[in-house]
């Protein structure tokens, strides 16, 4: 008996919080009305994530060109320490 008085209380309490959240609340910020049965436009978070992606890729690339920058001057550097003549 004492887990049906519980939901007594707390079954109008649930449903005054939707009533406020889901109804009053969107109402004064000028929002539609119950936005739990809103879905969401998926072509933004798609978007997004693709932005995501590219970034990624370039900042890949970029580390690739890097990579082969400082194996460019290293390999300068080993043929100018070959071919430059050691004076003693």
């Amino acid at each position: 008996m004492l887990f049906l008085r519980f939901l007594e209380i707390l079954i109008p309490i649930g449903f005054a919080l939707f009533i406020v959240f889901q109804l009053i609340v969107p109402v004064l910020r000028g929002r539609p009305i119950l936005p739990i049965l809103r879905h969401k436009n998926p072509v933004p978070v798609l978007m997004n994530k693709l932005e995501e992606v590219h970034q990624e890729l370039d900042v890949e690339n970029l580390t690739n060109v890097v990579e082969a920058t400082k194996q460019q001057v290293e390999a300068v550097r080993r043929r100018r320490t070959r071919s430059s003549p050691k004076s003693i």
